[in-house]
């Protein structure tokens, strides 16, 4: 099969296909349906044995009763369950905390300006683009 731009090998015995995502899931790509409909198949005869409704049902055939609502529960004589101990774990505590990705970062002086978008400008003879230790005319 051809598609876009590429070419696939589909076996319609052996239900694989050079794509390989037949081989995995169980269920024909959409190059093994073009094959299957080229030759008048269903695509559902191919599907693996796992993804029909017979093995659903084969599942579930034995009857899972519904819980009572729990004051009807028996009575068991064993102490109540507890969450776990908590336990410190070993290392320096972190002086911040993570922030999430999705917030906003914030500066670690809200007092300094930011550099960027601000030209340089030299501080002995006044022009743009270079600083007072790079200057030619010093």
């Amino acid at each position: 099969m051809h598609h876009s731009g590429r070419t696939f090998a589909v076996d319609l015995n052996g239900h694989s296909c050079s794509c390989h995502a037949w081989d995995l899931n169980g269920i024909p790509c959409l190059h093994a349906c073009a094959a299957i409909s080229w030759f008048h198949g269903n695509p559902e005869d191919f599907c693996d044995a796992v993804y029909k409704k017979e093995a659903y049902l084969r599942a579930y055939q034995p009857m899972i009763m519904p819980m009572t609502s729990q004051d009807q529960w028996m009575k068991v004589n064993l102490p109540p369950l507890l969450p776990p101990k908590y336990h410190k774990q070993p290392g320096r505590p972190k002086k911040t905390r993570k922030q999430a990705v999705e917030e906003p970062k914030l500066p670690s002086n809200p007092y300094k300006l930011p550099r960027y978008g601000i030209p340089l400008k030299c501080a002995n003879c006044g022009g743009e683009g270079h600083n007072r230790s790079s200057c030619k005319d010093y």
